[in-house]
């Protein structure tokens, strides 16, 4: 954009309303015509900062393919469900009074939607009571688990 064509836009603008201002006849409509040629000139003086503001912006880069947003939801749930159920493998070890040092759960979301957990690994030296646990409260089998002892 050229900055010297908009400052003769803007001159022309200015001189127009001017003209036109002098031409309106005295008394009530000369308050209205004058108020309305100032909101006039004050758009045309923000119509060019609209247009910097739409070369700027790269409307492409701003939508996002379909199936792009699919996966990054299904990311953000299955991330929130893997913190959700560390959460509560975690407090139900600190109730059960096994100690540990950490917790971690794999999982994924599968064609249909479903949340599936792969895998549960813990850090303790308690590994049979925390098995019963899993199992127990969470239905976790073993074949799900892999314990290191800490």
């Amino acid at each position: 954009m050229d900055l010297g064509v908009v400052a003769k836009e803007l001159c022309l603008c200015a001189i127009g309303c001017a003209v036109i201002g002098r031409l309106i006849p005295r008394g009530n409509l000369k308050k209205y015509g004058t108020s309305i040629l100032g909101v006039f000139l004050l758009l045309i003086l923000f119509l060019p900062v609209g247009r910097i503001i739409k070369q700027n912006i790269n409307v492409p880069e701003l939508q996002q393919n379909p199936e792009e947003k699919r996966i990054d939801t299904e990311n953000l749930i299955a991330d929130t469900v893997k913190k959700q159920t560390e959460k509560s493998l975690e407090d139900a070890l600190n109730k059960a009074g096994i100690t540990f040092d950490y917790v971690a759960v794999d999982c994924h979301i599968d064609e249909d939607g479903v949340i599936n957990i792969d895998h549960v690994h813990i850090s303790t030296d308690e590994v049979k009571r925390a098995e019963k646990l899993l199992a127990q409260e969470f239905g976790i089998g073993e074949e799900l688990c892999d314990f290191n002892r800490s």
